[in-house]
């Protein structure tokens, strides 16, 4: 994941891999993704300008970590997910959380 850009699409590219990662069961890829991400838990992934909004890195790090089988993690991840989520009013991604 070197190659990737960074500028103000890094965080949204390390969101959207960590969801193919998750979808694939990638192990591997997972454990990389997870240390680059970690760092912005607690924050949105969003495009340039507010242009996009893809969620929070927590439901990110959370489907991580539930890759790794880190249940514990991945449960306090989604449950900090699901509050960013209440907060903002993103009822579409809280249907997304609900659905991981």
């Amino acid at each position: 994941f070197g190659d990737l850009p960074h500028d103000g699409t890094r965080l949204v590219c390390l969101a959207l891999l960590a969801e193919v990662c998750a979808a694939l069961a990638d192990v591997e890829r997972a454990r990389l993704l997870y240390e680059l991400l970690a760092p912005a838990a607690g924050t949105h992934a969003v495009v340039v300008g507010g242009v996009a909004y893809w969620g929070s890195i927590e439901h990110a790090l959370g489907r991580l970590a539930a890759v790794l089988d880190r249940r514990a993690e991945a449960l306090a991840h989604f449950g900090r997910a699901a509050d960013e989520y209440a907060a903002l009013g993103a009822r579409t991604c809280a249907a997304r959380l609900r659905a991981d």
